[in-house]
């Protein structure tokens, strides 16, 4: 609990600094933070835990409001990324460094592609994403560092 709190305080000030140097645009702060403190909670998604009860109680609320929005198809893709934590053992697929480079890049695709039906590309997702990309990664590597984890493959 205290590494998501420590690495989303980290991710969400550097956005703060490099934008006051450099005036470039930056992320909303809230989301950052709040990607940045999720992706350090998600790999422990795989095991009984307050952090999974909320998850997956925010995950119904979430369908729901898909499904009156008519997002059906976003909805069951959401629903299904979301059992994966489930379907393997505790520290397994989600201790992985690979998962923690592939899973961001995933959600930013689905968010652009299926709630938005924009084209994206590699320069979308450098351009205006890329913070929120660092923040899931960092959080997600803050958990991984602590367990001692970071490096197994």
């Amino acid at each position: 609990m205290i590494g998501s709190g420590v690495s989303s305080i980290l991710v969400t000030s550097t956005a703060i600094v490099v934008e006051r140097i450099d005036n470039v645009d930056t992320p909303n702060y809230y989301i950052l933070a709040g990607l940045t403190a999720f992706f350090a909670f998600f790999p422990d998604l795989d095991t009984k835990s307050t952090p999974q009860k909320w998850f997956y109680r925010s995950l119904v609320v979430v369908n729901i409001m898909l499904i009156i929005l008519r997002k059906f198809e976003l909805c069951s893709y959401i629903s299904t990324v979301c059992m994966i934590p489930l379907l393997d053992k505790h520290r397994g697929i989600t201790h992985s460094f690979i998962l923690s480079i592939i899973a961001p890049l995933l959600l930013i695709f689905f968010y652009e592609k299926l709630l938005f039906n924009v084209d994206i590309t590699i320069n979308n997702i450098i351009i205006s994403y890329s913070w929120y990309y660092i923040g899931c990664v960092f959080g997600w590597w803050t958990h991984l560092v602590l367990d001692s984890r970071l490096f197994k493959i």
